[in-house]
Protein backbone atom coordinates (compact mmCIF):
# COMPACT_ATOMS: atom_id res chain seq x y z
CA UNK A 1 0.00 0.00 0.00
CA UNK A 2 1.22 3.47 -0.89
CA UNK A 3 0.35 6.90 0.47
CA UNK A 4 -0.52 9.88 -1.69
CA UNK A 5 -0.10 13.47 -0.52
CA UNK A 6 -2.47 15.73 -2.40
CA UNK A 7 -2.05 19.37 -3.38
CA UNK A 8 -3.83 20.45 -0.19
CA UNK A 9 -1.43 18.28 1.90
CA UNK A 10 -3.95 15.52 2.75
CA UNK A 11 -2.39 12.05 2.90
CA UNK A 12 -4.54 9.29 1.41
CA UNK A 13 -3.59 5.60 1.46
CA UNK A 14 -4.17 3.84 -1.87
CA UNK A 15 -3.98 0.24 -3.01
CA UNK A 16 -2.64 -1.29 -6.21
CA UNK A 17 -6.08 -0.94 -7.86
CA UNK A 18 -5.54 2.83 -8.03
CA UNK A 19 -1.91 2.57 -9.13
CA UNK A 20 -2.74 0.14 -11.94
CA UNK A 21 -5.12 2.68 -13.50
CA UNK A 22 -2.98 5.81 -13.21
CA UNK A 23 -0.03 5.85 -15.58
CA UNK A 24 1.62 8.70 -13.66
CA UNK A 25 1.62 6.74 -10.39
CA UNK A 26 2.90 3.62 -12.17
CA UNK A 27 5.81 5.57 -13.61
CA UNK A 28 6.67 7.22 -10.29
CA UNK A 29 6.71 3.87 -8.48
CA UNK A 30 8.67 2.19 -11.26
CA UNK A 31 11.30 4.90 -11.66
CA UNK A 32 11.78 6.30 -8.15
CA UNK A 33 12.10 5.15 -4.58
CA UNK A 34 9.00 6.09 -2.61
CA UNK A 35 10.05 6.61 0.99
CA UNK A 36 7.00 8.15 2.60
CA UNK A 37 4.37 9.25 0.12
CA UNK A 38 3.86 10.35 -3.46
CA UNK A 39 3.07 14.03 -3.98
CA UNK A 40 0.43 14.79 -6.59
CA UNK A 41 -0.94 18.08 -7.87
CA UNK A 42 -4.63 17.21 -7.37
CA UNK A 43 -6.87 18.37 -4.50
CA UNK A 44 -7.91 15.68 -2.02
CA UNK A 45 -11.63 16.20 -2.72
CA UNK A 46 -11.11 15.53 -6.44
CA UNK A 47 -8.72 12.63 -5.82
CA UNK A 48 -11.31 10.99 -3.55
CA UNK A 49 -13.93 11.30 -6.31
CA UNK A 50 -11.51 9.67 -8.76
CA UNK A 51 -10.81 6.81 -6.32
CA UNK A 52 -14.55 6.34 -5.72
CA UNK A 53 -15.09 6.06 -9.49
CA UNK A 54 -12.26 3.52 -9.75
CA UNK A 55 -13.87 1.40 -7.04
CA UNK A 56 -17.16 1.33 -8.98
CA UNK A 57 -15.69 0.89 -12.45
CA UNK A 58 -12.97 -1.50 -13.55
CA UNK A 59 -12.70 -0.35 -17.19
CA UNK A 60 -9.40 0.81 -18.63
CA UNK A 61 -8.36 2.16 -22.01
CA UNK A 62 -5.47 0.76 -23.99
CA UNK A 63 -3.33 3.34 -25.72
CA UNK A 64 -3.61 4.49 -28.38
CA UNK A 65 -7.38 4.79 -28.42
CA UNK A 66 -9.95 6.70 -30.44
CA UNK A 67 -12.19 8.84 -28.23
CA UNK A 68 -15.02 8.59 -30.73
CA UNK A 69 -15.13 4.79 -30.52
CA UNK A 70 -15.41 4.46 -26.73
CA UNK A 71 -18.72 3.17 -25.38
CA UNK A 72 -19.61 4.15 -21.83
CA UNK A 73 -22.04 2.54 -19.44
CA UNK A 74 -24.91 4.70 -18.30
CA UNK A 75 -23.72 4.25 -14.69
CA UNK A 76 -20.35 5.77 -15.60
CA UNK A 77 -21.96 8.84 -17.10
CA UNK A 78 -24.46 9.14 -14.24
CA UNK A 79 -21.61 9.09 -11.72
CA UNK A 80 -20.01 12.12 -13.37
CA UNK A 81 -23.25 13.97 -14.16
CA UNK A 82 -24.05 14.21 -10.45
CA UNK A 83 -21.33 16.85 -10.07
CA UNK A 84 -21.36 20.53 -10.96
CA UNK A 85 -19.71 21.69 -14.16
CA UNK A 86 -16.81 23.23 -12.22
CA UNK A 87 -16.17 19.93 -10.40
CA UNK A 88 -16.38 17.97 -13.67
CA UNK A 89 -13.70 20.24 -15.12
CA UNK A 90 -11.51 19.62 -12.06
CA UNK A 91 -12.10 15.86 -12.37
CA UNK A 92 -11.08 15.94 -16.03
CA UNK A 93 -7.94 17.93 -15.16
CA UNK A 94 -7.09 15.56 -12.31
CA UNK A 95 -7.56 12.49 -14.49
CA UNK A 96 -5.46 14.03 -17.24
CA UNK A 97 -2.69 14.80 -14.72
CA UNK A 98 -2.84 11.27 -13.27
CA UNK A 99 -3.15 9.82 -16.78
CA UNK A 100 -6.33 7.95 -15.87
CA UNK A 101 -7.85 8.27 -19.32
CA UNK A 102 -11.07 6.28 -18.96
CA UNK A 103 -12.61 8.62 -16.38
CA UNK A 104 -11.19 11.62 -18.22
CA UNK A 105 -13.03 10.55 -21.39
CA UNK A 106 -16.28 9.94 -19.48
CA UNK A 107 -15.91 13.38 -17.94
CA UNK A 108 -15.25 15.01 -21.31
CA UNK A 109 -18.35 13.38 -22.80
CA UNK A 110 -20.53 14.49 -19.88
CA UNK A 111 -19.09 18.00 -20.01
CA UNK A 112 -19.67 18.25 -23.77
CA UNK A 113 -23.26 17.05 -23.36
CA UNK A 114 -23.85 19.60 -20.61
CA UNK A 115 -22.35 22.51 -22.54
CA UNK A 116 -24.09 21.82 -25.86
CA UNK A 117 -26.87 24.32 -25.27
CA UNK A 118 -25.23 26.74 -22.85
CA UNK A 119 -22.90 29.71 -22.91
CA UNK A 120 -19.64 27.85 -22.39
CA UNK A 121 -17.62 31.07 -22.43
CA UNK A 122 -17.92 31.48 -18.68
CA UNK A 123 -15.85 28.31 -18.22
CA UNK A 124 -12.88 29.55 -20.20
CA UNK A 125 -9.78 29.74 -17.97
CA UNK A 126 -11.49 27.99 -15.03
CA UNK A 127 -8.74 27.20 -12.56
CA UNK A 128 -6.18 29.40 -14.29
CA UNK A 129 -3.97 30.60 -11.46
CA UNK A 130 -1.50 32.82 -13.30
CA UNK A 131 -2.55 35.84 -15.30
CA UNK A 132 -0.86 36.04 -18.67
CA UNK A 133 0.80 39.38 -17.93
CA UNK A 134 2.22 38.00 -14.66
CA UNK A 135 3.42 34.85 -16.37
CA UNK A 136 5.89 36.79 -18.50
CA UNK A 137 7.14 39.29 -15.87
CA UNK A 138 10.55 37.65 -15.91
CA UNK A 139 11.19 38.91 -19.45
CA UNK A 140 10.26 42.53 -18.74
CA UNK A 141 12.89 45.18 -19.47
CA UNK A 142 13.45 46.05 -15.79
CA UNK A 143 14.05 42.42 -14.92
CA UNK A 144 16.56 41.89 -17.73
CA UNK A 145 18.97 44.47 -16.21
CA UNK A 146 20.04 41.81 -13.71
CA UNK A 147 21.66 39.73 -16.47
Amino acid sequence: MYKIRTKDKVIIPIDMNVIERCTLLQLIIKNTIVEEYIDIYVDSSIFKIIIDFMNKNKSMLCEPYDSLEILFLREDEDFIRNYSTDIIIQIINGCNYLQYFFMMEVGCKCLADRLKNTDAGRYVDVGKEVKEDEEFDWISSSYSDDF
